[in-house]
């Protein structure tokens, strides 16, 4: 009997025992005591940016619309972000543990066949900083699981320190800035964008990414996908 290993807990997994309705495909990547920890994101949740939410669109996607009178980028996520995903990100992201990610990737890529197949997919950079830090860009890690070529069309230009620790009022407020990447050679021209990026939060760095996109003349569309949607619970 063929034994594989949970990519998240490490915990061996016999292939033939069934948890589909958990898990569907990802039975020898997943055991079943980490997917029952996970909270998949339904389809109870705002058309706009995934949070969960019996309605069409939530309150801080209206208010961000009234307020700015700018249009806020529709967001698909697949995952809320509870304490059992913040203990994998920060063993993916700041540990160094590549492979956890993996156990993401049939659910992953399936969202993006069923709905984003047809868009070039961008993954948001991060500052040169952070990627000398960390050795690797998570958004994409996440592209490259879609596509052997995503496209890195923009750089980022701002400061990273501490942000980490910052406020959803500092996330909203400290600028975000992106720029085109001339030095890009793209084959035709880009008509749908899919920008890939691990977490969700304010929504403030997808709409700056959005905002330096809109510079392309030839793009119709701008769309993006997260792994994770974080959001604070109680609120509208």
């Amino acid at each position: 009997m063929k034994r594989n290993h949970c990519l998240i807990c490490h915990a061996s997994i016999v292939e033939t025992l069934s948890f589909a309705s958990l898990w569907q495909k990802q039975s020898t990547t997943c055991c079943v005591h980490c997917a029952k920890q996970l909270e998949r994101i339904s389809e109870n949740r705002c058309l706009i940016c995934s949070k969960p939410y019996e309605g069409p669109i939530c309150s801080d996607c209206v208010t961000f619309e009234r307020q700015t009178n700018r249009k806020r980028v529709s967001n698909h996520s697949l995952y809320v972000y509870n304490e059992k995903m913040k203990d994998i990100i920060a063993q993916w992201k700041f540990r160094g543990d590549n492979a956890i990610i993996d156990a993401f990737q049939e659910e992953w890529r399936t969202m993006y066949q069923n709905a984003f197949r047809q868009y070039t997919v961008v993954p948001i950079p991060i500052h040169h900083t952070r990627l000398r830090e960390r050795g690797f860009n998570q958004a994409m890690q996440l592209a490259k699981m879609l596509t052997n070529e995503p496209l890195p069309l923009l750089i980022r230009t701002d400061a990273q320190t501490g942000k980490s620790k910052w406020s959803k009022r500092e996330r909203l407020t400290n600028e975000t800035h992106f720029q085109i990447h001339d030095k890009i050679n793209v084959k035709s021209p880009i008509k749908k964008v899919l920008l890939i990026d691990d977490i969700y939060t304010t929504g403030a760095t997808i709409q700056k990414a959005y905002e330096a996109l809109q510079t392309i003349t030839t793009i119709e569309d701008i769309r993006a996908m997260t792994l994770v949607r974080a959001y604070k619970k109680g609120g509208s």
